[in-house]
């Protein structure tokens, strides 16, 4: 199948200079959505992103379970986190089709939005989604579409609302595996031929798709190109009229396509009369758009400074590059709608995701540790000239350091190690994990209720606690991995780097030990690299993790607010703030005095 060029054009351009109507009600309104988990300050510097205040726009708060509401059939639970980061200016059009730009958006991209809400049946409208730290936004859709039902006083259809949400998710698992450009492209433009030439063959559909996987340099597996049809051939069930849809798609097809741009949908080469029709059309189009256009475009209209630097944007006004995420080096990734299991690499229970690079990744895997050691010596790699082999024998240099030599440099700490106060901690948390995993013994019980901490054994052995449900192997593995986190942990404390938290950070764990605890059990648990755990549900996993967040900060004396108790690694105020550490607090407006924007109910009210 060969790409074709579209004639759109042509059409949208008569109906501008005829007077059509194309569009948003006269009375539509721009809205605003927040994520529920933002602090006053980051609302503040989301508007002021937005180029908006508070009384321009209607406001909408969109929490987690809004999010579930829209994701929970395609995205498990413990992967759409327990917060909601993501925001979306929204503002109906009366014609040009979905125009979106995105900030610090890094696994969905505005093509990627553009494409799926034309399937929602959203047909014109200016979106930019954005957050004011770095996320995977797939949970970003949610907002847009309440928002824009909101704007525009219209109902969409449930189903292709439906519909939407799983194409978005879909592109982006493809996207992992043969680029974001790429997954893009062919998802759209197989939807395009599909919709455009009312296709309902499923073997047609998996032909077509199989073809636009070929015309993008992608080779599907089996498994990829039965998703993508199975997708397809359910939006060829609804009733969607091209024409609605034809300069999202065309646009979007110009930004992602990576072989030649779109041509003729009926196959045949446009000549040279029909490309006059079309330039005509489109000089129709511009002076009838320039005539009646009263308002500047909400992207036009961005402050573009408000994030600060390393920011990832991207719109539909501009060709897409390839995988911005790897241009620019984000401080912290949060991941309202985390990664597919095969390309996440861990992180907290609210979806908060410290990218590591790859050689942290890979001391996580030979010694358990989710932080680098910088005292591991580094190792000669070359082979002195006396000793070398034969160029047909010769090992390459970097295999000549073996891992287990690695390993051996890091110490075995004990809890002889610890100080008083930490063997405490270290003992509570063991009780703790014991319950969950299942391996307390009658010994083990009888000796904690006569020893040294009997007064903190008894209000352990008390609490509501979740069990994991492994089999002991399993279980044991899992808490000897954590044991030596621990131990590793208290024995050295915790280095700058981990000791630095953000506004987030700050009010999700109290403490930078919370947060190291929190994340390490969920990597054990929640993410399951090891793949030890998948008969488990993973709904139980969550509520594990999250129980366990909750234990360490009644540890270390951070619950319910509290910043006393045992507690005592940093002074108050010794932790960086967010707006100190990754923002410009020049960056945007001091007229955004705290509490200037109030808090925003659901039905758009302000509070």
């Amino acid at each position: 199948m060969m790409k074709k060029k579209f004639t759109g054009a042509a059409a949208l351009g008569l109906c501008l200079a005829l007077g059509i109507s194309m569009g948003a009600s006269a009375d539509s309104r721009k809205v605003v959505t927040l994520g529920a988990d933002l602090t006053d300050q980051q609302k503040q510097i989301v508007m002021n992103y937005f180029g908006v205040t508070s009384d321009q726009v209607d406001i909408l708060t969109i929490t987690n379970q809004d999010e579930r509401d829209h994701l929970g059939s395609y995205v498990p639970l413990e992967q759409i986190g327990t917060h909601t980061y993501s925001c979306a200016l929204v503002s109906p059009t009366s014609s040009g089709g979905i125009q979106v730009k995105t900030a610090n958006l890094d696994w969905v991209t505005c093509n990627m939005i553009a494409t799926t809400l034309s399937t929602s049946g959203v047909v014109n409208c200016d979106v930019i989604a954005a957050a004011p730290i770095r996320v995977s936004g797939t949970g970003a859709l949610t907002g847009i579409i309440m928002a824009y039902e909101q704007a525009s006083g219209e109902t969409l259809n449930p189903q292709k609302k439906e519909l939407a949400t799983e194409e978005l998710v879909i592109t982006g698992q493809l996207a992992d595996n043969v680029g974001q450009k790429e997954a893009t492209a062919i998802v759209n433009e197989a939807k395009t031929e599909i919709i455009s030439q009312n296709i309902t063959d499923i073997t047609v559909i998996q032909n077509i798709v199989n073809e636009a996987a070929s015309d993008n340099n992608a080779q599907l597996t089996q498994d990829q190109l039965d998703m993508v049809t199975e997708l397809l051939d359910k939006i060829s069930q609804e009733d969607y009229n091209y024409d609605d849809m034809k300069d999202t798609l065309e646009r979007v097809d110009e930004n992602v396509g990576v072989t030649s741009q779109v041509d003729e949908l009926n196959g045949q080469e446009s000549n040279d009369e029909e490309s006059a029709a079309q330039q005509a059309a489109q000089d129709a189009e511009s002076e009838a758009a320039a005539e009646t256009e009263t308002e500047v475009s909400i992207l036009d209209n961005t402050n573009d400074d408000a994030f600060g630097d390393d920011v990832i944007t991207g719109s539909t006004q501009e060709t897409e590059t390839d995988a911005p995420a790897t241009e620019t080096e984000a401080p912290e990734q949060v991941l309202e709608t985390e990664m597919p299991a095969e390309t996440y690499t861990g992180g907290s229970s609210d979806g908060i995701d410290a990218q590591m690079p790859a050689e942290t990744e890979m001391l996580v895997e030979t010694d358990g540790y989710s932080d680098t050691d910088s005292e591991i010596p580094e190792f000669e790699t070359e082979a002195p000239a006396e000793t070398e082999a034969p160029a047909e024998t010769e090992a390459p240099a970097e295999t000549e350091a073996p891992a287990e030599t690695e390993m051996s440099t890091e110490p075995e700490y004990t809890i002889d190690d610890l100080t008083e106060d930490k063997k405490v901690i270290y003992t509570e948390i063991n009780w703790y994990l014991d319950r969950v995993l299942d391996l307390t013994t009658e010994e083990s019980r009888v000796e904690a209720e006569n020893g040294q901490y009997k007064e903190e054994y008894a209000e352990i052995s008390q609490m509501d606690v979740t069990a994991l449900e492994a089999d002991e192997e399993t279980s044991k593995e899992l808490k000897d991995k954590f044991d030596k986190f621990l131990l590793k942990m208290l024995v050295k404390g915790l280095d700058e780097e981990d000791k630095a938290m953000d506004e987030l950070d700050t009010a999700e764990y109290g403490a930078p030990e919370v947060k190291m605890l929190s994340q390490e059990i969920k990597d054990l648990i929640v993410t399951d690299a090891d793949q030890k755990l998948t008969s488990i549900d993973g709904t139980l996993r969550q509520t594990i993790s999250d129980e366990a967040e909750a234990f360490f900060k009644k540890i270390y004396g951070v619950d319910a607010g509290e910043e006393d108790g045992t507690y005592t690694e940093e002074e108050p105020g010794e932790t960086e703030a967010y707006s100190e550490d990754y923002y410009d607090q020049e960056s945007y407006d001091e007229s955004y005095d705290e509490g200037m924007i109030p808090e925003a109910t659901n039905d758009g009210t302000m509070e």
